[in-house]
């Protein structure tokens, strides 16, 4: 097995073959223009995976980390051997082609990614000396009917949704952009990611076809949105965020639990949460019924302290 750059059209040809997350896809490569790195997972000199990683500088300094706004860096890969075992080792060997490339070819980098939900065995990059640790987020099945999905929430969420119906609230799909953006960019700033705001500009220019925005009225007034992503089978919940001197979270909620429906409707199987490492947030998630993953994150950080403090010490 062997990891190694490929252009954006080798990313493009392979991934039109096969099928894999939102996150790995030509459309989500499209959104980051020239900070994306292709990477392809080669055995035997043909092309059998890809993933995604984002590359920026700051002082100097190269972090390498998973395209803001995603969960992971959309590693896909053929794996076809049915025995388990055979499976297992397919894995491991690209896990561990992958670390070795990042070792070899950026070890004064900041690296901080990570894997898809289903790569759960990081164990090659703790060999090579990286930081293996659990991300967590909520998925939520949609198999179940709306009468189930509400029966499993917390008595809070089922309260804040009746609230909500009680309410005139107008609802609007994929309404005004601008009225959208608008209302994410506060809490987009408080993540303090930058390119998360790029990545959503260029997401709500171009047609939703793999995604999706659903905007709250209350009296008149943008009160709250939120943009989902899809493909397939899952849909990820995006970005959202409300004006508090408009309207309360209630709308909030609703704008969620609308577009949790929409993307039952369009058939996806579930709907992940992207997690938040945020306590209010995460409880805020978790009353929604929704299970705990964890996506597990790779970090090498060798030097970054020491870095920080020489740019503290410089700034004086």
């Amino acid at each position: 097995m062997e990891v190694k750059p490929i252009s954006s059209q080798e990313f493009l040809a392979h991934n039109d073959q096969i099928e894999g997350s939102f996150f790995g896809s030509s459309f989500w490569m499209y959104l980051h223009g020239d900070a994306i790195i292709t990477l392809g997972v080669f055995g035997k000199d043909n092309l059998i995976g890809t993933l995604l990683l984002f590359r920026y500088s700051k002082l100097g300094k190269e972090f390498l980390i998973h395209p803001p706004l995603a969960p992971h860096c959309g590693l896909k890969v053929e794996v076809t051997a049915e025995k388990r075992s055979t499976r297992q080792g397919q894995v491991k060997r690209i896990l561990s082609s992958l670390a070795a490339y990042l070792r070899d070819h950026h070890k004064k980098s900041y690296i901080d990614f990570c894997l898809p939900a289903e790569f759960n065995d990081a164990q090659p990059f703790q060999w090579l000396n990286f930081e293996v640790s659990p991300k967590h987020s909520y998925r939520l099945s949609l198999k179940k009917s709306e009468e189930e999905l509400l029966a499993e929430m917390s008595t809070e969420r089922r309260k804040n949704i009746k609230q909500g119906a009680s309410k005139n609230y107008q609802i609007e799909s994929n309404g005004d952009s601008e009225n959208v953006l608008d209302l994410l960019m506060n809490s987009v700033e408080k993540a303090s990611m930058p390119n998360n705001a790029m990545v959503l500009k260029n997401l709500l220019a171009l047609p939703p076809t793999q995604y999706y925005s659903t905007l709250i009225y209350d009296q008149s007034k943008s009160a709250a949105a939120n943009i989902v992503v899809f493909d397939k089978t899952d849909a990820f919940y995006f970005a959202g965020g409300y004006d508090k001197t408009k309207s309360d979270s209630t709308s909030g909620t609703i704008a969620l639990w609308t577009s949790i429906l929409k993307a039952k409707k369009l058939g996806c199987q579930s709907f992940d949460f992207l997690g938040s490492s945020v306590p209010q947030i995460e409880r805020y998630f978790r009353g929604f019924g929704a299970e705990l993953i964890s996506y597990p994150r790779v970090r090498q950080t060798k030097g970054i302290v020491a870095w920080l403090k020489r740019q503290k010490e410089d700034s004086k």
